[in-house]
């Protein structure tokens, strides 16, 4: 069983770098420590992986091996008007996943803010038509380029999540609550990045039993 997984955000938010990170295990100072050329166009990824189901202790040895493969999409930031335009079908069709990641210290510039909600609202839209079942998640990461003139992050979460909410009722008179996360690839934070990421992906398990 395939289960589709969408990075989109915009340029140099640090798509690649996370998918690398979590996927393919490379080192976060590596990351850091080289400048990841832009992503043209989609890049496509798959990962195979076999999940052990648990069984009853009564059928020990008969553990159910269930394959199960991800396929992540790592979209253009450059390119994020075309994939909520007139592409929206090739990125978003049939995803289990969204994850919509930004540069946080955007959300410090009232123009990046806005630009942010926008991405939101436009990306809301879409999954409504071609991936309603997705699970969506925000990212807003980068943390550690504020984290110096941030003295609460679970008030700055929760500022981030309400600005969006209001912002989708205002435009969309939809009430819904968004799950938004703080992360970076910096050595203070990359550990509950990485089991941020564990269990926003290992979420769609569920769905496969």
């Amino acid at each position: 069983m395939v289960k589709k997984i969408v990075f989109i955000g915009p340029a140099a938010a640090g798509k690649t770098s996370i998918r690398k990170f979590f996927f393919e295990a490379t080192p976060a100072d590596t990351l850091l420590a080289t400048s990841e050329p832009a992503t043209i166009g989609m890049k496509f990824k798959e990962y195979e992986y076999v999940y052990t189901y648990p069984v009853e202790p009564a059928n020990a040895g008969e553990r159910e091996r269930i394959p199960m493969k991800l396929a992540l999409i790592d979209s253009a930031g450059q390119q994020i008007n075309d994939w909520l335009g007139p592409q929206k079908e090739m990125l978003f069709n049939g995803a289990d996943i969204l994850f919509f990641i930004f540069d946080v210290s955007c959300w410090l510039d009232s123009g990046g803010k806005q630009q942010c909600l926008e991405h939101v609202r436009k990306i809301m839209e879409i999954k409504r038509q071609l991936a309603a079942s997705a699970n969506f998640y925000i990212l807003a990461h980068k943390f550690d380029t504020i984290a110096s003139t941030v003295d609460a992050p679970r008030e700055l979460v929760s500022k981030i999540r309400q600005d969006i909410s209001d912002y989708i009722f205002d435009t969309m008179k939809l009430m819904l609550q968004f799950d938004v996360s703080l992360t970076s690839l910096e050595k203070e934070f990359r550990k509950d990045t990485f089991f941020l990421l564990l269990e926003k992906t290992t979420n769609i398990l569920g769905k496969l039993l």
